[in-house]
């Protein structure tokens, strides 16, 4: 029964996986400013020709960022200084070498191992050369690009490139059944998707949680925990249980056994569930308590 259990779960996540929308690019971490404000040099300044700021005035901004292109409907994002910077300097390759060669679009000092200085000489028809449909840059185009990355891919306060370190993210959660393995979360109050999912009386159920990170491995974040209140925003007096990690498949999860008699019938359970990758002062948590009351109300179940 036990690895029955274990491989409906490998199965539900497949789907659920599978199911879930994929974004074009990865979320990118554009600190300082949105990707649609700030971050632009006066026209009559005169910057750096080898620093980002003027990579993106003389070159990227003006090259790139075309309409349909690099303006931000695909990653590298270089509508502002700050989009282009975050959207390069260790941040993932999508289409990549047919040997998957690169992993990073900049990596500060290491020209050849830099997907964008390699779009931007390659001469693979199939891959394209960058800018596409546009004459090649000029060679001393080509080296001002070249010195940025050699000299640290400094940032708008000439800051050398660094690794990022993100918080946790939370992907997904869902609910099952102990006795017969059936999806709970799938089943919600009047058949509307941001209602509380319901929940017999008496059921034994697991939550799981589908947690990233970009850096540390999933067994190894700290704080896994999951809040239940019947407070939509008052957690102070909320039950706190740890979560286990366990490993379905390729899926790492984070999850938690729990009994529905712990609450009356009728009632509204709000869940927050945490996690930390112990890089960070606090922890990421779901829903956070100045999210949406659509996500909270997601995040909930209803005895029944």
């Amino acid at each position: 029964m036990k690895r029955y259990f274990w491989l409906v779960c490998f199965v539900l996540l497949s789907v659920l996986y599978g199911c879930k929308p994929e974004a074009s690019v990865p979320p990118t971490p554009f600190k300082g400013s949105t990707a649609t404000g700030g971050g632009n040099t006066p026209p009559d300044s005169i910057p750096n020709p080898n620093s980002i700021v003027g990579l993106h005035k003389n070159i990227f901004s003006v090259k790139c960022a075309n309409p349909g292109c690099h303006d931000g409907s695909f990653e590298p994002d270089f509508r502002t200084v700050q989009s282009t910077y975050y959207s390069l300097v260790y941040n993932n390759v999508i289409k990549n070498s047919e040997d998957s060669a690169f992993t990073y679009r900049v990596i500060p000092g290491d020209v050849a191992k830099s997907w964008l200085y390699e779009r931007l000489i390659t001469d693979n028809t199939v891959l394209g050369r960058m800018p596409l449909y546009s004459p090649k840059l000029s060679d001393a185009e080509l080296t001002q690009v070249r010195t940025w990355i050699e000299q640290g891919a400094k940032d708008a306060d000439n800051q050398p490139g660094s690794f990022p370190d993100l918080k946790p993210t939370i992907s997904q959660y869902f609910a099952i059944r102990n006795d017969n393995q059936l999806r709970l979360d799938s089943i919600r109050l009047n058949n509307l998707s941001y209602n509380p999912f319901i929940v017999p009386e008496s059921l034994s159920f697991t939550i799981l949680y589908l947690v990233e990170d970009d850096n540390t491995p999933i067994s190894q974040l700290t704080q896994c925990s999951i809040s239940f209140s019947t407070d939509r925003d008052d957690f102070s007096q909320a039950t706190v249980i740890p979560a286990t990690f366990v490993q379905i498949g390729s899926f790492q999860l984070w999850q938690l056994v729990v009994q529905s008699s712990l609450w009356p019938s009728g009632t509204q359970v709000y869940l927050r569930f945490q996690a930390n990758d112990g890089l960070h002062s606090s922890p990421t948590i779901f829903p956070a308590s100045d999210a949406l009351l659509y996500f909270k109300s997601y995040a909930s179940f209803v005895v029944q």
